[in-house]
């Protein structure tokens, strides 16, 4: 086209052909690459904004605010301070389990021993456990069934008294399968009964109340909440099984639905310590309630099981939504800035 144009003697054809000469000039030099200065500057500004909307999306926070409801028929947590219950139960059987000191004077009963192998049996009367102290990092473990409930105190001492009144029967001994004391009592007014485990280190202490009644232990200060129990199943085989039968958690830090507990379903909460967990009874069950901060939720099934918790998008949504905006609208200038400068040029 540029030699027929040369050759042609001046005329309009000639100004039409040096026009269109000059379009297709242009494009070529408009699909040459021109890199400027900052083009790698914008380049890597929108990879990380883009980079950094995919982490906030998939990464969950450490931490997020909760409120649970269940009904289990056992639970285990570990004690994150020294605990004290007055009053929590009153019956007319209770039994309890390795024990190293039991005192009960006016029923003849002094027993004081470094094994923690002695136990005790009350039938009759009026029976309160009138208080229980637990140390700091003792692990709590706690089952619930028809016409009973049993708690074991494992890794730190406990001690505790019982109040006794009206007629019934004591048993004890000084390990297991010995019966050291049988006798009847019979006490208008009530006679206190102290006892004490002050290194159940290796088999838990245990207590057993039957036919309890209502109970109320109010707030209970634990740090790592478990449902989740190993079930023995012979020749040294076991299985992980849950006390869960119902109950919901709800994400506070979210606009999640409330997420439904299934019965047996896996459910261990930890670090619990900065939340408020409270335990009653719901007969046959176990009612407990949990709000507050929490670190890692996981549920599942043996072998599948998955963490619950908002991502930083979903939480920062639902409690920063002033410091979400203003990062998205950063975080387009970003893109679109790395965009316009790496693309049209």
């Amino acid at each position: 086209m540029v030699t027929e144009a040369a050759n042609q003697p001046p005329d309009g054809k000639l100004s039409a052909d040096t026009d269109e000469l000059e379009k297709y000039s242009k494009l070529i030099e408009f699909t040459k690459t021109r890199w400027t200065p900052d083009s790698a500057l914008a380049a890597a500004i929108a990879l990380v904004c883009m980079a950094t909307a995919a982490l906030l999306w998939s990464t969950k926070v450490p931490e997020t605010n909760i409120s649970l409801t269940a009904e289990t028929e056992s639970l285990q947590g570990s004690l994150t301070q020294a605990w004290r219950v007055d009053a929590p139960f009153q019956s007319g059987f209770l039994h309890m389990e390795r024990l190293s000191n039991v005192q009960a004077p006016n029923l003849g009963l002094n027993v004081n021993q470094s094994r923690g192998d002695t136990w005790l049996r009350l039938e009759g009367g009026t029976i309160s456990l009138q208080s229980l102290q637990v140390s700091k990092g003792a692990l709590l473990e706690m089952s619930s069934g028809k016409d009973e409930v049993s708690l074991y105190f494992s890794l730190q001492p406990i001690s505790g008294t019982i109040t006794i009144v009206g007629k019934g029967l004591l048993t004890a001994g000084a390990s297991s399968g010995e019966v050291s004391l049988k006798r009847s009592y019979d006490l208008p007014v009530p006679e206190i009964l102290e006892f004490a485990a002050d290194d159940p280190r290796g088999v838990p202490s245990r207590l057993t109340v039957h036919h309890p009644g209502r109970w109320n232990f109010g707030e209970v200060p634990i740090g790592a909440l478990s449902f989740t129990y190993e079930q023995g199943l012979g020749a040294g085989e076991s299985k992980l099984t849950s006390g869960a039968k119902s109950g919901f958690i709800r994400f506070d830090d979210t606009s999640w639905p409330k997420f439904e507990i299934s019965e047996n379903e896996l459910l261990a909460i930890h670090g619990t310590e900065n939340a408020e967990v409270e335990m009653r009874s719901a007969e046959p069950l176990i009612h407990v309630t949990l709000n507050g901060q929490v670190k890692d939720i996981r549920v599942g099934h043996a072998g599948a099981t998955k963490r619950l918790a908002p991502s930083y998008l979903e939480y920062l949504y639902e409690r920063k939504a002033l410091a979400l905006f203003w990062g998205a609208v950063v975080f387009g200038w970003g893109v679109l800035w790395g965009v316009r400068k790496t693309i049209f040029r």
